[in-house]
């Protein structure tokens, strides 16, 4: 079997519903062998960024990580810090921003580590990834207005004990953490 063989024939997108951080679609798609039809709905969020932050202190090695609540499983994660990218803006400057805006901490050295789609199967946006190093508190943290968080410094080895439980449960947070750890192995 080819991917020719898996592909659909989507139909114009039709906006379903719209608020600022995400559009809905509905599309009519013929399946690859021409005889089903079906109704998907996509999801279109705007693309965004995911910080690494690296910070080496008192002789160890920590993560700069934010705690905030998130509503839709309405609770407080702990996790990388991470943003949406402005229309027309460099993901690298997106990402110096929101780890700015998020903990406070600007980087000497922003390397970029790929990007992932978070969920297509049913979503169409991309996230960005990076690692900041040499990292300078500038003191200064600017959240969004509704943003209400706090950075905190995790130990590297507490992470990857904890990684994918109770606090440390961001799907993202996780694929931001293997990119950093396949880039330190490459390295």
């Amino acid at each position: 079997m080819s991917d020719s063989d898996l592909i659909w024939k989507p139909g114009k997108p039709e906006l379903v519903f719209s608020v600022p951080i995400v559009d809905v679609y509905r599309v009519e798609s013929l399946s690859p062998d021409g005889k089903q039809c079906g109704t998907y709905y996509r999801i279109k969020p705007k693309d965004g960024v995911i910080i690494v932050p690296v910070l080496k202190k008192d002789g160890g090695d920590f993560f700069v990580m934010v705690r905030q609540w998130r509503h839709g499983n309405e609770t407080v994660t702990t996790e990388f810090p991470s943003g949406i990218i402005e229309e027309g803006e460099d993901p690298a400057v997106a990402a110096s921003r929101e780890l700015q805006e998020e903990t406070g901490f600007s980087a000497g050295n922003l390397t970029s580590l790929g990007k992932i789609y978070q969920n297509p199967a049913i979503m169409y946006n991309t996230c960005h990834i990076f690692t900041a190093e040499n990292l300078t508190d500038t003191g200064s943290v600017l959240p969004d207005e509704d943003e209400y968080i706090e950075h905190t410094l995790v130990p590297v080895e507490r992470l990857m004990e904890d990684i994918g439980t109770g606090e440390f449960s961001h799907a993202l947070t996780s694929a931001a953490l293997f990119f950093h750890l396949r880039n330190r192995k490459t390295h």
